[in-house]
């Protein structure tokens, strides 16, 4: 829904971030390919159209802010060439109206003395002001949907937060809609209106962020949060902890079946046979497992 923040987590590995490249088409075919599944976007599914369609579509209607900035700014070229040209390419702006725009756009992103900074290249920027800048980046033509792919992971606590209340006003500002991807769920659970769990590449669980994390569903999703420390040592030593045995399988040669079934600490003979798709076991709440209540007969 516009306006709304989708959380997507899952441990390092699970697929999170080649969805999001996925979504923007960024991986290259090949060796990358598509093998199932569809993106609706607009009520058009963007995996279809061919990719002159969808170089408009990215930036102008959606867009991405990565991890580290440093890998995704170059680092030859000042902000005003990269800001200026991506508005240009973008809304066909002349030069002098494409610069006053990306002025406007550092300002709008915390940047101080804009004027003097857009000059400058991305190592004279500190990690948390190269991140504002990729927003800024993210919102120069105005998209609908911004994919934040852990935003704030390379950052320390003071500046991950300030990160987080920059995103939270603009979304309320120009009623952004975003996918936000972490593995820090208590980052996720403050800025989130959804949440989605991944494991090894399939989404196993969405609801309501309360939902998710006061009722959770799932068998990974009960383990993910269980080791989600609690301030109170008192509460903290009370709690149940799911220890989850063996590895994760390579999403190369995934298991039969559920693909959570080897590690599962309810698995059932069934759950090596029938690969579960997300249902509807609560209002609002999916997940995709045979043994939650409410999934009904498989």
């Amino acid at each position: 829904m516009a306006g709304e923040t989708l959380g997507l987590v899952g441990e390092s590995g699970c697929g999170k971030s080649v969805s999001a490249l996925s979504l923007m088409r960024l991986i290259p075919d090949p060796p990358g390919k598509t093998v199932g599944g569809e993106v609706l976007f607009d009520g058009e599914d963007i995996l279809q159209i061919d990719m002159d369609d969808m170089r408009r579509i990215r930036g102008a209607k959606m867009a991405m802010v990565f991890q580290e900035p440093m890998t995704s700014l170059n680092p030859v070229l000042t902000l005003d060439r990269q800001l200026t040209e991506t508005i240009q390419l973008h809304l066909g702006k002349s030069r002098d109206e494409a610069r006053k725009d990306a002025v406007d756009l550092l300002v709008r992103v915390g940047i101080s003395d804009a004027e003097r900074r857009i000059r400058q290249y991305p190592h004279q920027f500190s990690g948390g002001m190269r991140q504002r800048v990729m927003i800024a980046m993210a919102l120069s033509c105005n998209p609908q949907l911004i994919i934040a792919d852990e935003p704030t992971t390379a950052l320390d606590v003071t500046i991950q937060a300030q990160i987080i209340n920059l995103l939270e006003d603009l979304q309320e500002r120009y009623n952004l809609t975003y996918l936000f991807i972490a593995h820090d769920l208590s980052v996720v659970r403050h800025i989130s209106d959804r949440v989605a769990v991944m494991y090894l590449g399939k989404i196993v669980e969405v609801a309501d962020r309360n939902a998710i994390y006061e009722n959770p569903q799932h068998p990974y999703t009960r383990a993910l949060l269980s080791a989600v420390p609690i301030p109170d040592p008192v509460l903290d030593a009370q709690r149940e902890r799911i220890i989850l045995t063996g590895e994760v399988p390579s999403p190369l040669n995934p298991p039969s079946g559920c693909v959570f079934h080897p590690r599962c600490p309810i698995v059932t003979d069934d759950c090596s046979r029938v690969n579960p798709e997300a249902r509807q076991v609560l209002p609002d709440h999916i997940a995709a497992c045979i043994n939650v209540p409410g999934y009904g007969p498989y």
